[in-house]
């Protein structure tokens, strides 16, 4: 959701405006970001509803957060139905300069008289806020209304109370200030103190410029810094989104941080699918290649011939098929598995190597030790394809003539 407001920067959307300056395009896609803000507080806002009916606690917090989400009608509505309809008109009116600046002149009156020593922080909060405010120093006591808020309601009020000429940025900076000095709630995850990837998202979108490593830091994501798969599917949507790509090296650090964690839980075909985003050709094919070899390293099979995830990685992939050939060959002349690497080397196409292998390794031993009855279907498709293998007539030719010549005589 909040990359989807990433195309109101980096592509137009629908309602964005077509001709427009500088200035036209930073409030339409401030509007944009405040309104999305304003439907993820709403949200909040109606816990908050919920649990001061049923608890029996002042309502005046449920109305804060009904005017962070920028939700007045709401707000009004629970303070009419608590009775407090004096303060439920000022609300109703507070979008117009002139309230604003009487609901101002009143602060600054109970100041003076110190009436404001007798008034609960929570009304005040709405009086400051209603005036177009954060803070206030009272008579007795500086209020501040993001206190008790949390970092998202802060955030929006950051947002709501930024000049009509300046840039997003400038809410960013002005709430990273507040929380460092301790008065905002900072954006943090709960199980550490790095800032949460749901905060870089919206820095990002307010400066562009901002540093894709910041985001696509996984400790600002999960708890587990061993897995990636948050931070890659986030990368995916800002690439989606028509954020630029980052330089070769994040993604390379990326890509190859996900790749190891899929192949330590053994899925290495979509291993091999992530592998394939590698920014450089060569590192991308020796990446892919290492996958296989490993998979096949620990997965080993007797069956000649490639499985499912193998037959979709060619189809789907576009995966060379030599790939997984050269790799069965390697695992099993490391196993000294003779009879396979004949047959993967006869699968592979590689028909010479397949009947070098036959000669030096298998032939001469088997008809030894009497189980010649194993090397008829090896030579068979080496038969076939004898026109492919230079030495045929001298050296497996004798043997399949010999090992067929049963089958020549009468009965």
């Amino acid at each position: 959701a909040v990359v989807s407001t990433q195309s109101g920067h980096y592509g137009r959307g629908a309602e964005s405006p077509s001709k427009s300056g500088d200035y036209a395009m930073e409030q339409f896609r401030k509007k944009r970001l405040l309104s999305w803000i304003r439907v993820q507080l709403k949200i909040a806002a109606s816990d908050k509803t919920i649990e001061y009916k049923k608890l029996g606690v002042c309502y005046l917090p449920a109305v804060i957060a009904w005017l962070c989400a920028g939700a007045t009608q709401e707000a009004c509505q629970i303070l009419c139905q608590e009775g407090d309809f004096q303060l439920a008109l000022l609300a109703s009116q507070s979008s117009t300069p002139i309230i604003r600046q009487l609901l101002l002149k009143q602060l600054h009156e109970w100041r003076d008289t110190g009436y404001d020593a007798y008034i609960s922080d929570e009304r005040i909060k709405i009086y400051i806020l209603l005036a177009g405010r954060k803070v206030w120093e009272c008579s007795t006591r500086t209020i501040n209304v993001t206190d008790g808020l949390d970092w998202l309601s802060a955030f929006s009020l950051h947002l709501k109370f930024l000049p009509p000429s300046s840039p997003l940025d400038l809410a960013v900076k002005s709430f990273q200030e507040s929380f460092l000095e301790g008065i905002s709630q900072a954006p943090i995850v709960d199980h550490d103190e790095n800032l949460s990837v749901f905060w870089q998202l919206l820095v990002l979108y307010c400066n562009p410029s901002y540093s894709l490593a910041e985001v696509l830091n996984n400790q600002g994501v999960t708890e587990n810094i061993l897995d990636e798969r948050n931070v890659w599917f986030i990368w995916l949507s800002l690439e989606a989104a028509g954020v630029p790509r980052p330089s070769d090296q994040l993604l390379t650090k990326l890509v190859m941080s996900y790749v190891a964690q899929l192949t330590r839980l053994g899925l290495w075909g979509w291993a091999i699918f992530i592998a394939q985003h590698l920014p450089n050709a060569n590192g991308r094919s020796a990446t892919i290649a290492k996958i296989i070899q490993s998979s096949i390293s620990n997965n080993s099979s007797t069956t000649v011939a490639l499985s499912e995830t193998e037959k979709a990685c060619i189809s789907e992939y576009k995966v060379d098929p030599k790939l997984f050939h050269m790799a069965r060959i390697q695992h099993e002349t490391a196993m000294k598995n003779w009879e396979s690497v004949v047959e993967w080397c006869t699968v592979a196409g590689d028909y010479d190597a397949a009947h070098g292998i036959f000669m030096k390794q298998l032939a001469p031993y088997k008809i030894l030790s009497r189980e010649e009855g194993v090397l008829l279907p090896l030579l068979e498709p080496l038969y076939r394809n004898k026109a492919d293998i230079p030495d045929w007539d001298r050296a497996g030719g004798i043997y399949y003539a010999y090992l067929t010549l049963p089958s020549c005589l009468p009965e």
